[in-house]
């Protein structure tokens, strides 16, 4: 409950404070002058000595129908860019967990749920830590079943038709046979499927 709400002058020059007495938060909007304090100090480059300027270190968007901007947290975005520099992002396997998913040569999908991790524990170069926690653990893809059809075949791209919060959707055409597959992919899945639409 919200027992009252306390207003204050001076908060650094002409700034308002409002206190919210019933969950004890400060709230301060500073009015500096004409300006908002939240507007850039300045506009000016950053020293280039301390941050040195880089280029060609922006992923374009590829393999992808869905326009707008592209969501760089989600477990798929290694499919859905490409770059000379870093490579094409495809080759990469994704976490939709509990399965990991990989493309392969023909774009059929690999599943992979490997339960050997490969794990490496502290060895005491890192102050305040001792070697029985685990530093970090790495699970192999092993291919373990793919998912694809022969009436596709050959080197057909893929592309991702539909995003959404939990997952997307990836299809795999031949457009010379008139086939293709779509691959619903999604967080927490159960089963690995597929989807063939064709003669």
């Amino acid at each position: 409950n919200i027992r009252g709400i306390g207003l204050a002058s001076k908060c650094m020059h002409d700034a308002h404070v409002m206190i919210n007495m019933g969950v004890q938060s400060i709230l301060c909007l500073c009015i500096l002058g004409h300006s908002w304090a939240l507007e850039a100090i300045s506009k000016n480059s950053p020293n280039a000595e301390l941050f040195p300027h880089v280029t060609g270190h922006v992923l374009q968007p590829k393999h992808t129908a869905v326009s707008g901007p592209k969501q760089t947290n989600k477990f798929w975005a290694n499919w859905i860019v490409s770059d000379a520099v870093a490579g094409n992002g495809a080759v990469h396997a994704i976490y939709p967990m509990p399965y990991v998913l990989k493309l392969g040569r023909s774009n059929e999908l690999k599943a992979s749920q490997n339960p050997e991790a490969m794990m490496w524990y502290q060895d005491g170069r890192l102050t305040n830590r001792d070697g029985s926690r685990l530093e970090l653990y790495r699970t192999a893809f092993v291919g373990e079943f793919g998912l694809g059809a022969k009436e596709i075949g050959g080197k057909h791209s893929f592309e991702v038709v539909n995003e959404g919060i939990f997952g997307l959707h990836v299809a795999v055409k031949n457009p010379v046979a008139n086939v293709s597959m779509m691959y619903p992919i999604y967080s927490g899945m159960a089963y690995v499927s597929a989807r063939y639409f064709g003669a």
